[in-house]
């Protein structure tokens, strides 16, 4: 058990430091723009105040898409950590944590955590998408079969606006079946012991 957790640790920390290289490597990417550029409209340039106006305009755009960006994490997060407390996935706060919560999107499915490394092929051009949208859409089947549901419900992953109910759906609907939050592994115990119990009672 304690090597278990300390593998568990280890592939969660591993994640981490590979988001947070990737995200320093594009923060300094960006920081060595020149932004010293002259914009020029019909040959003439921006005055001062044209160009406080463009700026000025450029962050009305963006608050409202921060707002609906957090909004959204928030709810996801939200609905994969009660997703986690139903079918009693330890360590649910791992939800609401950037990197971490693809993690759990993986222990959800019942997978080994080493399967989260597949989210890095987001750094090979188009396969690497490509690889990451069927992973994502295996994952929320397995997730809603987990939680009751009809597997095939994960498919909705590629409908846009289906995508983001698809969540709260599975958080808060009442499945049709029961949750399970035994792995694939202690279900084929359970139903080893079942069919003993079954030979014996048959013996008696």
């Amino acid at each position: 058990m304690v090597i278990k957790k300390g593998l568990t640790l280890l592939i969660a920390l591993v994640i981490v430091i590979c988001g947070i290289a990737f995200a320093t490597g594009t923060a300094s990417k960006v920081s060595a723009v020149d932004y010293n550029y002259t914009y020029t409209t019909s040959g003439n340039s921006l005055t001062a105040d044209e160009a406080k106006a463009i700026a000025i305009f450029t962050g009305a755009l963006l608050i409202p898409v921060i707002i609906i960006g957090v909004a959204i994490w928030i709810y996801t997060s939200y609905s994969y950590m009660t997703i986690g407390n139903k079918v009693g996935e330890p360590n649910s706060w791992m939800a609401w944590v950037p990197v971490l919560n693809y993690y759990y999107m993986v222990k959800l499915a019942r997978l080994s955590g080493w399967f989260t490394l597949i989210f890095l092929t987001v750094v090979i051009p188009f396969l690497g998408a490509l690889i990451i949208v069927i992973f994502v859409v295996y994952l929320s089947m397995q997730i809603a079969k987990r939680r009751g549901f009809d597997e095939w419900l994960g498919l909705l992953t590629l409908v846009p606006i289906a995508n983001l109910v698809l969540p709260g759906y599975l958080a808060f609907a009442e499945p049709t079946k029961k949750a399970t939050s035994e792995s694939p592994g202690d279900m084929k115990k359970s139903m080893d012991m079942a069919e003993e119990e079954g030979e014996e009672e048959m013996e008696e």
